[in-house]
């Protein structure tokens, strides 16, 4: 009767889910150790779990949906001795084959403990995929698992700004999960979560060729799994910190900790983690000489596991992330007025609920809900959140003399003010009695005895308000944004069909956005003066203010005047009378999937086919025509206006939905050689950000021209690759494989910025930037991967990539510049910014256990003891040679290139990494851990952003070419000096040596 339903499912295409899985499978066979014959009717048991079976008659086993982590499994069977397992790995979404040997009794009567390896080839594996488990990440000098995947074939990472590329994807082409949650930002497609290392399981990269439940994701999937509680209680706390010599301090600090076991009964487990960073310089420079200013991060994170017995095929799961960081950016525009650097702020969160029952012995299913929540706000360093206090009347750019930084010679500057009846007054910085009759950008006066005096006091000169430069250039961009998703899932598995495991699913998310995006907030100070004179004035109208305040203002979801106010349907506002929620309020964009898989599993025979469905709706309205967006002359629609943007010219958004199949093969080419190949076709949804905008917004750019900002286009459809790969891994022995793996991928209808010009028909002249469906590429390379498993107390694993990614853009808004000047989009494939020909990874682990190394006296002075080196090196990156210019000064336009787009790279880098760490047990359930970890060990100086006039990290070239002459002929003394400051931009370099120390106590 199960088989029938199941058919019934299938075939009638029920919604079938994205979610990450985080289970998996362990199967075998026992048989006697002396004669080889297989052990039927033998019981097998995950020990401190529910999980266990009885061997078929051909003595084979296989134990379902087991949550990913490691076991001891305990075999026994009359006649032969009990045999324990230990360090058993399950694998989240694949299957560990583990064959046990028992031996007769008449041999062996105490129980055999053996401790398990896990498979140099994964053998039911039909595409590149890497498994990181905890003891791994414990060992190596690195923090995070993103610092881990890194570390992986066919990864690249740009160290200028930490992100990564997969196999020649965009940055936001990397799908992460934990615990099976999405922790992908739908507005921007980037993940910014962070995990204690002391929490992770095991993490699983995906690079190529994703099973059909993986859906949204064109490039890479990372499923990091944490751990869970246990029978017993157990716990660690943590403290790394560089402060080992102040001389070399970046006041990096990282406090962690966590603790699990069960909760009043062992049918209740608990694991919590938590972790407090401190970073006084989160992104040190070689070439700063120390600690830079303004570059520091305070932030913390809460994970937590709850997993609940309620039957013994029943179980609940309440899982919960939780991560905030305050981030300073160090620009270097801004050395000279530092305080005005960024600033931004990140919230993440994640909870989900998940209820699995198993029907039978091969059959389960899983049911669950998820939500996630992101905000950010980023602004100026100083005012950051309080927009209002953003306003001034003039917001100086630059120095008075050379323009490369921001106020490099200007003090801070107040004046004071005038009341009406002549009386001077005091500002709230300065201390000047002058009849300057100017307002400064704090709106604050105060009289001889401290007490505020209201703006309606103070004299407006000549009918015009004036402001005085208060404190130097501010950041002129504010950002806040909220997006969070609810969504709903089901998934089920069986093996109730001979040889094949089927998997099918659903799952559907509905979005909430917001964001508030104030391109020249400084402009505030008009509806300030105007709000606080209660639009009394008579010599500026109170519109025409509030207009020039806000409307350079793209926001949906919050109240145009207001960064903090959530729109409602009849919000209203001061820039405009009312706004209507189908309009700007908050955005739903609806998504949904649905799979179903079939892996066919005939002796070491691997089948994988797979079907997905994806579906997107924006729920929004979008331009009827792009190209005549205010209607035309042509149209006789009386109610469609062709001064402005009416609903005549607005239609509900295109929706998409997209079949993408998957297919994959392994088998074994001979005993010690497996093969693989996999197809599929993949879909991801553009980056919602890029989909919205205010309406408001939108008429007034169309009208004053696009400037250099982007509409968001509505009609985005989804980007699509279609990608090839064929593998080869081959065993040398119990301890050495070596494995080659080729893939092609062809990429479509990526996301670009364009410039759309009015038609002769146009009421009016027009010109404005959109986002439309217009890149493409192709990607190429080879992944060639060593491991060797410890033998003599030494592990290695290295990998190679070559790698061509080439495209007709590397992200949304490369050709910002043209769309910026009006001209049409180049459509030429040239090698994409991310496109690295080279990348080299080899780590070396050595380590004893206990009781071996070298002895003094009755100790071993190194047992549980090791030492990990990961070398890393990269070729340049590629950029377009150009003729020397001024290449530093403040909104400088590039000249003419010497070359092709991106047809020279920069140099390579290279890094070594080394960690050192001891145990002391300290008794039978405590132990601590200390280590060293030095990052740079050679204290290598890596250039990882490089000008594009002269090729090199340190110097423009401008100053040797005849106009760079020129100035320092003319201008004054210092200009050498301060544009050679401008040319030493520290962000041009990588990280310097950096040695810190951490101890973990582990109970």
């Amino acid at each position: 009767m199960l088989k029938r339903i199941l058919l019934s499912c299938v075939c009638l295409g029920i919604p079938l889910a994205s979610f990450a899985g985080t289970t998996g499978k362990l199967s075998g066979m026992i048989t006697d150790s002396e004669t080889g014959e297989a052990i039927p009717g033998v019981s097998v048991v995950l020990q401190g779990t529910v999980y266990g079976g009885i061997s078929d008659a051909s003595g084979n086993y296989a134990l379902y949906n087991i949550p990913a982590g490691s076991y001891s499994l305990e075999a026994s069977s009359i006649g032969y001795a009990k045999t324990t397992t230990e360090n058993v790995k399950v694998i989240a979404d694949y299957g560990a084959i583990l064959n046990v040997k028992l031996k007769p009794e008449s041999i062996q009567t105490d129980e055999v403990v053996v401790v398990a390896e896990r498979p140099l080839i994964e053998a039911t594996s039909t595409s590149s995929v890497q498994i990181i488990t905890s003891e791994t990440i414990n060992n190596l000098p690195t923090r995070g698992y993103n610092d881990v995947v890194s570390l992986q074939a066919g990864v690249v990472e740009d160290e200028d700004n930490g992100n990564l590329f997969v196999r020649g994807g965009r940055a936001g082409e990397v799908a992460y999960f934990v615990d099976g949650v999405s922790q992908n930002n739908p507005l921007t497609g980037t993940a910014n979560t962070s995990l204690n290392n002391n929490a992770i399981e095991q993490v699983v990269v995906i690079t190529g060729g994703f099973n059909a439940e993986y859906g949204r994701v064109m490039s890479g999937a990372v499923n990091t799994t944490t751990k869970s509680g246990g029978s017993d209680f157990n716990g660690s706390l943590e403290y790394v910190t560089d402060k080992i010599s102040p001389d070399e301090s970046y006041n990096y600090n990282v406090y962690g900790g966590t603790i699990g076991g069960p909760l009043f009964t062992d049918k209740i487990k608990f694991f919590f983690s938590g972790e407090i960073r401190d970073y006084g310089d989160r992104f040190p420079r070689a070439s700063a000489g120390g600690e830079l200013p303004h570059n520091g991060l305070e932030g913390w994170t809460g994970q937590g596991k709850l997993n609940f017995k309620l039957m013994n095929n029943l179980d609940l799961e309440l899982s919960g992330l939780m991560s905030f960081d305050d981030i300073e950016e160090y620009s270097h525009f801004y050395k000279f007025d530092i305080a005005h650097s960024p600033r931004r702020e990140d919230t993440n969160r994640s909870l989900s609920a998940k209820i699995k029952q198993t029907l039978g012995s091969k059959t389960f299913y899983e049911v669950y809900y998820n939500n996630f929540y992101n905000q950010r706000y980023r602004g100026d360093g100083v005012h950051f959140k309080d927009l209002a206090s953003y306003g001034r009347d003039s917001n100086p750019r630059h120095d008075d003399y050379y323009t490369v930084f921001y106020n490099a010679d200007q003090d801070t500057i107040y004046s004071v003010a005038n009341d009406t009846s002549g009386t001077a007054y005091k500002d709230l910085f300065g201390t000047a009695t002058t009849t300057s009759k100017k307002v400064d950008g704090t709106y604050k006066f105060y009289d001889a005895n401290g007490n505020e005096i209201s703006l309606d006091q103070v004299a407006i000169s000549d009918d015009t308000l004036r402001y005085s430069k208060d404190e130097g250039h501010l950041f002129s961009d504010f950002l806040h944004s909220e997006s969070s998703y609810h969504g709903i899932g089901f998934n089920m598995t069986t093996h109730a069909f001979d040889n094949h495991k089927i998997k099918f699913g659903f799952e559907g998310e509905r979005h909430t956005l917001r964001r508030y995006h104030h391109i020249f907030p400084e402009l505030i100070h008009k509806a300030n003066v105007a709000a606080e004179r209660e639009g009394t004035l008579s010599t500026n109208d109170y519109d025409a203010l509030i207009k020039a305040a806000y409307q350079d203002v793209d926001a949906f979801g919050y109240a145009v005047d207001d960064p903090d106010q959530e729109l409602s349907s009849t919000a209203s506002n001061n820039a405009s009378t009312e706004w209507r929620e189908d309009l700007n309020g908050a955005k739903h964009p609806i998504t949904l999937g649905a799979y179903v898989q079939d892996t066919f599993e005939w002796g070491k025979f691997v089948l994988n086919a797979g079907l997905r469905f994806d579906y997107l709706n924006s729920d929004t309205k979008a331009l009827k025509n792009p190209g005549i967006p205010l209607g035309s002359k042509l149209d006789t629609d009386p109610n469609n206006s062709s001064s402005s943007l009416d609903d005549a010219d607005l239609v509900d958004a295109k929706t998409y939905t997209k079949v993408s199949p998957r297919l994959g093969l392994a088998f074994p080419a001979t005993k010690s050689t497996h093969f693989y190949f996999s197809y599929g076709k993949f879909y991801q949804q553009p980056h919602l950000e890029n989909l919205y905008v205010n309406y408001d917004y939108l008429e007034y750019k169309i009208r004053d021209g696009g400037y250099y900002f982007a509409m968001g286009n509505p009609n985005l459809k989804p980007e699509e690759t279609i990608a090839y790969e064929v593998g080869i891994q081959k065993t040398f022995g119990d301890n050495l494989s070596f494995g080659v793996k080729a893939f092609y991928k062809d990429v479509n209808d990526l996301v670009q910025v364009v410039n759309i010009q009015s038609p002769d028909i146009a009421e009016s002249d027009y010109s404005y930037a959109t986002y439309v469906n217009q890149d493409y590429g192709t990607v190429k390379g080879l992944d060639l991967e060593f491991e060797m498993r410890r033998t003599n107390h030494i592990a290695v694993a290295a990998n190679y990539s070559l790698q061509y990614a080439k495209g007709s853009g590397s992200d949304p808004d490369t050709q910002r510049n043209r769309a910026w000047q009006g001209e049409d989009p180049v459509k030429i494939i040239a090698p994409l910014d991310f496109d690295q020909r080279h990348n080299v990874s080899l780590n070396v682990d050595v380590r004893n256990s206990k009781k071996e190394g070298p002895m003094v006296g009755d100790f071993y002075v190194l047992e549980n003891a090791g030492f990990n080196a990961q070398f890393n090196a990269g070729s340049g990156f590629p950029y377009t040679p150009v003729t020397p210019y001024n290449e530093v000064t403040i909104l400088s336009v590039s000249e003419e290139p010497l070359g092709k787009i991106n047809s020279e790279y920069g140099p390579w880098t290279y890094s070594l990494d080394v960690k050192f760490n001891k145990v002391f047990d300290l008794s039978s359930r405590l132990n601590l851990e200390a280590y060293i970890w030095v990052k740079n060990l050679l204290n290598t100086t890596n250039e990882v952003d490089i000008y594009h006039s002269s090729g090199s990290s340190g110097t423009t070239g401008y100053l040797n070419t005849p106009a760079g002459v020129n100035e320092l002929n003319t201008n004054a003394e210092d200009f050498e000096s301060i544009y050679k400051q401008a040319e030493n931009n520290p962000t041009n370099f990588g990280q310097p040596r950096q040695v810190r120390m951490g101890l973990i106590l582990n109970f």
